[in-house]
């Protein structure tokens, strides 16, 4: 995810319309598409958008699509989950499935297209997720590992929300990206961290300013600089 994702998703998670029995949708644009500290649109815009379904007994589902220069198409990811609250905690389970239209040619690389399952825990303002995929599709068949068979990533985020006043809040990040995988795809398990304002305005409309940035080093897909992402989203009933 985004760093505007997870933040979204954070003051989602302490919400509870994220367990309502409804069809919703939503639709934006961002300056840059930013997956886990790392550029997947070439520091081009990028136009984003999803529909979920939520049970009333917390069973949910969704897909979310956006173009992304990764492997020269678009991005699909398709989700399912279960959310519940014990208590002062708001806790999620689910998988997700990564697809990108245009993989790189047969033989060249590994398939892009990967899995991962997930779990997140939000109590107050504080949320943390965790990642896993056992065959990560960036994995580059063991060329640092020196096992093809080891493929595995793990993502751990942390974030804050907090809020200035009703439609004003800032939400601090930190990610780490780990496993076999990771090595394999960015030469080396990173830290990623986003600093991210958004501005709810009317018709759940809203804007975000995200500085998001990497500790990696001569990476193609990080230039080691810290990037401010725009963002503008609006969410509705279907």
């Amino acid at each position: 995810m985004t760093s505007i994702r997870i933040a979204a998703l954070a003051i989602a998670l302490a919400s509870p319309a994220v367990f309502a029995g409804s069809l919703t949708g939503n639709v934006g644009v961002v300056s840059d598409y930013m997956f886990r500290g790392l550029d997947r649109s070439d520091k081009g815009a990028a136009v984003q958008g999803g529909v979920d379904y939520g049970f009333d007994n917390g069973i949910y589902s969704g897909l979310w699509v956006t173009n992304a220069a990764l492997a020269g198409g678009n991005e699909a990811d398709i989700y399912a989950g279960y959310g519940l609250t014990l208590g002062s905690f708001k806790l999620d389970f689910g998988a997700i499935y990564y697809l990108f239209s245009e993989d790189t040619e047969q033989g060249s690389a590994p398939n892009t297209d990967y899995a991962e399952v997930y779990a997140s825990g939000a109590v107050g303002p504080v949320t943390v997720h965790l990642f896993y995929a056992p065959e990560f599709g960036l994995d580059q068949g063991g060329a640092i590992s020196g096992d093809p068979e080891k493929n595995e990533m793990l993502y751990f985020s942390a974030s804050v929300n907090l809020p200035f006043n009703d439609t004003l809040s800032l939400v601090p990040q930190v990610g780490l990206s780990a496993g076999d995988g990771v090595k394999d795809a960015f030469g080396d398990e990173y830290l990623d961290y986003s600093l991210t304002a958004i501005k709810k305005l009317e018709n759940d409309t809203s804007v975000s300013l995200a500085l998001v940035g990497t500790n990696l080093e001569s990476n193609p897909a990080n230039d080691d600089n810290p990037k401010f992402v725009i963002g503008f989203k609006k969410n509705f009933k279907i």
